[in-house]
């Protein structure tokens, strides 16, 4: 009846499954699934699912298995992150959009880019290792360093000054006045605000005037989280970068560097 109906999505931040809206959503989410599971919307890659018949869809040569296979990319593993992983979300056309434009963009690529990625499209499958990362396990890591005689660290061991909630909130400020927020957002949100000053967000300790290449190298192999001044250490031309100065660095590849 909500399909019939024309009733939407709703927007984006909005709670679903709540009050009248409860069996419009759950029409919509049956909706997504079943479209998911035919391969004319994108959720997740593929193997998420129990039963796939994408393959009905899918296009039938191996390069554009190949190009409908990259929206399965995740670089975070869904283990990790919960529901919030990101992923590609793509309706059937937006889907075809991109495997059209995949098309065009292998047909010209770098000899590097090439080496890469032509033997992929050629088999018109990437590997389910490539598109998502194996989930870290933080129990094997402590496992390991006890077996090394590494000391297990229970809380926070970095030095430093906890910033007030006061200096986060001018923190904010001071980054939406430079960004293209400025004069759309007047004020911080005050719950993004209170979650950042419950992380003990620490004013990293310097290295002090004067030091060089053998203090950040030992902070570094110590683990330290620190600040320095790098302005002696490095060229001034690395200094003050405009995206323009990149752009021109990189030759004709700046077209194809992804910002």
């Amino acid at each position: 009846r909500a399909i019939r109906e024309g009733v939407t999505p709703p927007a984006a931040g909005a709670p679903i499954f709540v009050g009248e809206r409860f069996w419009p959503d759950v029409a919509i989410a049956v909706t997504y699934a079943v479209q998911a599971l035919l391969g004319r919307r994108h959720l997740m890659h593929r193997s998420f699912f129990a039963l796939d018949l994408s393959a009905l869809w899918y296009p039938s040569d191996s390069e554009g298995r190949f190009c409908r296979d990259i929206l399965g990319y995740m670089w975070v593993h869904p283990n990790v992150s919960g529901l919030s992983y990101p992923s590609v979300y793509a309706t059937g056309a937006d889907t075809d959009d991109w495997v059209a434009a995949c098309r065009r963009e292998l047909g010209s690529l770098s000899p590097e880019e090439s080496a890469l990625l032509h033997p992929l499209a050629k088999v018109g499958e990437i590997a389910q290792e490539v598109l998502i990362p194996h989930p870290d396990d933080n129990a094997d890591l402590l496992a390991s360093a006890r077996a090394k005689g590494a000391p297990v660290l229970s809380g926070p061991q970095e030095g430093g000054r906890r910033l007030s909630r006061e200096e986060i909130l001018a923190m904010l400020r001071h980054s939406l006045a430079l960004s293209a927020f400025q004069g759309v957002v007047d004020e911080p949100h005050e719950g993004i605000v209170d979650y950042l000053a419950g992380l003990r967000l620490l004013e990293p300790e310097g290295l002090g005037a004067g030091a060089g290449w053998g203090e950040v190298g030992a902070a570094l192999r110590a683990g330290r989280i620190t600040r320095f001044d790098a302005r002696p250490l490095f060229p001034s031309e690395l200094f003050n970068v405009t995206a323009s100065d990149l752009a021109r660095g990189e030759g004709d590849a700046a077209k194809r560097v992804a910002v």
